[in-house]
């Protein structure tokens, strides 16, 4: 097997994988609980539940979204002699692989969210309480970018990180598409700096805190340009990261050393310095059992990954919360501990089963949700 396929087929192994773990940073039992009928179940879960969150969906899983930029650069560039003409076949491209599913989607989370509005419903579902309606044309146009100001005001607003569209996964494809509008600026400062700019994005995504859009934007720019290097300079990805065969020996290390520090400075530096040992890591492990025909690529599981992606956070908790109620589960750890390894599980196959059913009976509308993937 050429290099070249094995890198395709590594990512392509992949993606199934880190939609997993993006399942499980979205399903954090141990911050947000369960709240059925106005009750919160898990509330006062003991430590050991609250640092197995933290590993699985803090550290482990951190490492999804990151990876998925990493593969949006590399191939945004890959074997393209960038020009004006390349660059506009892609943007042309990009309209409906990304901005088409990209406003769908989130106009499915906007009629999914209404549904707190039906009398005798509210109560039944996440996030509901206090929760109140802004109808005017700008709470409709903030759906789309940042939701604290959209058509449903939530009684707390996250000031930290507010700028996420209504379908919140979705803000990864919202970043995405600035870093294809901008790609031809990225291209020549990779181009002219190389790695110097790499070093000098590095610093500030670990160290310096910017102001605004500014500071969640820098991660993704980061790793997209990370993946963009290699292609830009025709480097050899595969063999570039067998040299470093050892990095999941390292990955481990560090998160052993960023749970054990949990809540201290040594655990944020951990924490961001994860996801550059991660992806090599993956990379390694992956490209390793492809080689050696351990494992082959499922092309359902891989194929569906992005319709599990825009759909899950609409669907994980009340999932859980029909599990809880049907199979009549006590308010224990150990029944949320049930919940928490099962339910990211089951809720991808559940999407997996509307993706199949859609791609089967109506194409058309799945080929748009997807954008032809």
């Amino acid at each position: 097997m050429t290099n070249d396929k094995l890198l395709s087929q590594s990512i392509n192994f992949l993606r199934f994988p880190l939609i997993i773990g993006i399942l499980y940073v979205h399903f954090y039992l141990a911050k947000t609980g369960l709240s059925i009928h106005g009750v919160k179940y898990g509330a006062d879960a003991p430590a050991w539940f609250f640092y197995l969150n933290v590993f699985c969906s803090g550290i482990l899983s951190a490492v999804s979204v990151p990876m998925f930029f990493w593969f949006s650069g590399l191939l945004f560039f890959y074997k393209t002699e960038f020009c004006l003409e390349a660059y506009k076949k892609k943007l042309r491209r990009r309209v409906r692989t990304l901005l088409v599913p990209y406003i769908l989607w989130n106009l499915i989370a906007i009629l999914w969210t209404a549904k707190i509005f039906v009398p005798g419903l509210s109560s039944l579902f996440s996030n509901a309480d206090g929760v109140k309606l802004n109808l005017t044309i700008w709470g409709f146009i903030n759906c789309f970018y940042d939701n604290s100001r959209g058509l449903f005001l939530a009684p707390e607003v996250n000031l930290v990180n507010p700028a996420i569209p209504i379908n919140g996964p979705l803000w990864y494809i919202r970043d995405l598409m600035v870093l294809v509008l901008i790609s031809p600026v990225l291209y020549w400062l990779i181009k002219k700096l190389r790695v110097w700019l790499l070093l000098v994005m590095a610093v500030f995504y670990l160290f310096i805190h910017l102001p605004g859009y500014a500071n969640q934007f820098m991660a993704p720019a980061l790793f997209f340009s990370w993946g963009a290097y290699y292609s830009i300079n025709k480097v050899d990805v595969i063999e570039r990261f067998r040299k470093v065969w050892f990095a999941p020996l390292v990955f481990i290390l560090v998160s052993i050393v960023d749970l054990a520090t949990y809540g201290t400075s040594v655990s944020l530096l951990m924490g961001g310095l994860e996801p550059f040992i991660g992806i090599v890591s993956l990379m390694v492990i992956a490209s390793y059992l492809l080689e050696k025909g351990k494992v082959k690529v499922n092309d359902t599981l891989a194929n569906s990954s992005f319709f599990i992606f825009a759909l899950h956070t609409m669907i994980i908790f009340e999932l859980a919360k029909v599990l809880f109620l049907v199979l009549h589960l006590p308010d224990s750890p150990y029944a949320l501990l049930g919940l928490y390894l099962t339910v990211p599980f089951i809720t991808a196959f559940v999407c997996i089963g509307l993706y199949l059913f859609l791609k089967r009976f109506m194409p058309t509308l799945c080929s748009w949700l997807t954008g032809g993937r």
